[in-house]
């Protein structure tokens, strides 16, 4: 069994959701752009959107396991 990795602020949208599909959920509901805009690092796409961070960050992490 693969180990899962936490997600961090420097990780692209793109890399994130290739590897764990189930976070799509989170961007979408957040407003994140993940086809054209998914190449952006999720700090940047995070503060151009208002959206505070460590909460998203843990977010994507709950979801994957990695907080486990």
């Amino acid at each position: 069994m693969s180990e899962t990795l936490m997600i961090k602020p420097s990780m692209t949208i793109n890399d994130v959701v290739n590897k764990y599909p189930e976070t799509m959920k989170i961007f979408s509901d957040y407003g994140f752009d993940t086809c054209c805009g998914g190449a952006e690092f999720i700090s940047t796409a995070a503060a151009s959107l208002g959206i505070n961070v460590p909460k998203l960050i843990k977010e994507l992490n709950d979801i994957t396991g990695a907080n486990k």
